[in-house]
């Protein structure tokens, strides 16, 4: 495989979200912002500089930021595909050995402040790969498609169920020291498996005659929900038959409703025992749902045709865009929030085509051609003009790394002051450290 330099561009200004999508892209930049030399935060061509790359710096595919001591875990190619962990804090950077083409692979982590592990699924070799960013010989390859009875076909389609991005195959549990996972030990049907990090054992949960898909831990650990299914639609989508919840010790397993959709996604959790899920069908989501986890009973919040629709644990609240081009929807259109004691509520009017949920800020990002809108935690809303789609919002929720018209990119301030520019092309991925005060980000070539 051919080597390719690349480039670290130390900028200006000072500048780790959160980020679990692998994608192969040309170049890896860093950006730390001096406020001292450069009060106001302006940008400051004069202290641009290239720094010279060690040896082995070379086409770098970011991974995800674990928010972790600031770790930063990250394929990069030389002659083979390499795994290596990158440290905010300036402890020497940790070899974690190859991987898999960063195209076929999905990535998870744990989100405890005191446990680095993280998953790693690859669509070449079929199996999972657990591991720890601090700690030696800690790696651990499970194989998933064991099956040997398995078609092409029916193979790629379960691929593709693994490196789904909506709905993960892989979840770390709240306490970061287990994973649930799916594996097909025999035939096509899929299983729910239980991977515990401090034995290093793995043993199915639930039932192990059904198909399943889309493992979710509760707030509290004690119970994993998941869906039945019954094969694959003609567009590779799982026919769901059933939601279902097993206590993560294996003791109790429930069906908690039959779903009359395409599939059933799980946005959040209201409380420890009630869960906020929405259906899809064919022309988009519709009729967001609050659900017992004790009964399965259930309560609409929503019954007209949604897209986007997130939720926010901390103000308990989902949002979502209503359009008047769908189906029986005769609202304004714009951003609407709804909660479990409020009515549905437009936020933010305009014909916005994408709305994305920033978790750590807190701040929700409206996105229309040329413009997006902003909101803040405390329900206050701004619109910029000249931005076309935000790709990281730090975790203060002081900055943005933004595209604009030009299709050039930079970091810009929340009430869309520039600060400095990134590049002349988008940035495709971005990832700041948790003290917002460093910034790595990539673009294409």
């Amino acid at each position: 495989m051919k080597i390719k330099s690349i480039f670290l561009v130390l900028l200006s200004c000072m500048l780790w979200a959160n980020c679990s999508l692998i994608d192969p892209v040309q170049g890896f930049y860093s950006a730390s912002i001096e406020t001292r030399d450069n009060p106001a935060g302006n940008p400051d061509q004069s202290s641009l500089s290239a720094l010279t790359p060690t040896p082995d710096t070379v086409e770098i595919n970011p991974i995800t930021a674990i928010p972790v001591k600031a770790w930063l875990v990250m394929a990069y190619v030389e002659n083979n595909i390499f795994l290596r962990a990158i440290s905010a804090v300036d402890e020497p950077w940790r070899e974690l050995g190859p991987t898999g083409n960063p195209v076929t692979t999905r990535f998870a982590a744990s989100s405890n402040l005191e446990q680095l592990w993280f998953s790693l699924y690859s669509g070449e070799d079929n199996g999972l790969t657990v591991m720890n960013v601090t700690s030696e010989n800690s790696s651990d390859l499970i194989p998933l498609l064991k099956s040997k009875e398995l078609p092409p076909e029916k193979k790629e389609l379960l691929k593709a169920e693994f490196l789904r991005e909506d709905q993960p195959t892989q979840v770390w549990s709240q306490g970061g020291t287990r994973l649930a996972f799916l594996d097909v030990p025999t035939g096509d049907k899929t299983r729910l498996m239980l991977y515990d990090t401090s034995t290093k054992s793995r043993s199915a949960i639930g039932p192990s005659v059904n198909d399943v898909t889309a493992p979710i831990w509760s707030p509290d650990d004690q119970w994993i929900l998941y869906q039945t299914i019954d094969g694959f639609t003609a567009q590779g989508l799982p026919r769901v038959t059933g939601m279902r919840a097993v206590r993560s010790d294996g003791s109790e397993d429930r069906l908690l409703y039959t779903p009359v959709s395409l599939r059933e996604t799980v946005l959040g959790w209201l409380s420890a025992d009630t869960f906020v899920v929405q259906s899809m069908i064919e022309r988009g989501n519709r009729d967001l749902r609050l659900v017992s986890l004790k009964d399965g009973s259930s309560r609409s919040l929503n019954a007209g045709l949604i897209k986007n629709a997130g939720w926010d644990d901390r103000f308990q609240t989902a949002m979502y865009l209503l359009t008047a081009s769908e189906t029986n929807n005769e609202q304004p259109n714009g951003v609407y929030a709804i909660t479990a004691s409020s009515p549905q509520r437009i936020i933010l009017p305009g014909k916005w085509t994408s709305l994305q949920f920033f978790k750590q800020p807190g701040i929700w990002i409206a996105s229309m051609p040329g413009e997006i809108g902003i909101i803040k935690p405390d329900g206050t809303t701004s619109r910029i003009k000249g931005i076309t789609a935000v790709t990281a919002v730090s975790p203060d929720g002081k900055y943005l790394v933004a595209s604009s018209q030009d299709s050039g990119s930079a970091l810009y301030t929340i009430d869309g002051s520039p600060v400095v520019s990134l590049s002349n092309k988008p940035v495709e991925k971005a990832f700041f450290t948790p003290d917002s005060r460093k910034l790595y980000f990539t673009v294409e070539n």
